[in-house]
């Protein structure tokens, strides 16, 4: 059911992971951050998915306490 979700869950941390890991972008990767925060607002089924298992969406994770703000 929430197959699309975790889908996307996945592109989602591909991009932060690859903006964590490459430093020679410089600020270049922060829109996905940027972008992956919006994501994680606006869409309730990836923040479920992310709740139901945090530790397999390490690098979601830590939006949950962002989005709050």
């Amino acid at each position: 059911m929430l197959v699309t979700a975790e889908m996307l869950c996945d592109v989602l941390s591909i991009g932060l992971r690859a903006a964590e890991q490459i430093p020679a972008t410089g600020h270049g990767l922060n829109l996905w951050r940027d972008y992956s925060l919006q994501m994680f607002k606006s869409c309730p089924a990836i923040r479920e998915v992310v709740d139901r298992d945090p530790d397999l969406w390490h690098y979601l994770a830590p939006l949950r306490t962002a989005s709050v703000a």
